[in-house]
């Protein structure tokens, strides 16, 4: 639940200034991968999901409770794909916007492209169609419209750490 020093919020804000770049048409997997894969919204929808029920904390001292996501593991996208044994990281984006995990991180935990929140299809001012979930992660790494997980072998800088507490929101 939530620690008492972050400011409690009943849903998820919408912020006017955090647009998509370009329209979301696929989901890319690609890098160091045996099968790359394209994947559009349908396609993700016939994949074995699972759910993550957590706080939803932002970097910026928010946090809405209990958020229900449900999605398409990212376990599940690899083993479609099948990484090749030099493939260490992924890196997860949204046109410039990125975060990075090691496969162990993803391995170890819940990661979830989501298709849904709260029992209903994610809304578009939210991230939808998907949306990266990362279990125990802040919402810097829940990165809005992913488009591309790229399997690489050397951990990259994430753009996604340039979101600080001076951003005014909510």
């Amino acid at each position: 639940m939530s620690d008492t020093k972050d400011q409690i919020l009943d849903h998820l804000p919408v912020f006017s200034d955090v647009t998509q770049e370009s329209q979301w048409e696929r989901l890319s997997v690609r890098g160091l991968v045996e099968r790359p894969l394209e994947l559009d919204n349908d396609s993700l929808l016939t994949l074995a999901r699972q759910g993550i029920t957590e706080d939803f904390r932002c970097v910026e001292g928010w946090v809405v409770p209990d958020q229900k996501w449900e999605g398409v593991p990212v376990s599940a996208l690899l083993s479609l794909s099948k990484p090749l044994p030099e493939a260490k990281h992924l890196r997860f984006s949204s046109g410039s916007y990125n975060v990075s995990l090691s496969m162990e991180e993803v391995d170890s935990s819940s990661v979830i492209i989501a298709l849904r929140l709260n029992g209903e299809a994610l809304p578009r001012e939210h991230g939808g169609p998907c949306r990266l979930i990362a279990e125990a992660k802040k919402g810097n790494f829940s990165v809005k419209w992913i488009d591309l997980i790229e399997v690489i072998a050397t951990s990259v800088e994430d753009s996604g750490h340039l979101i600080t507490i001076s951003n005014s929101h909510p």
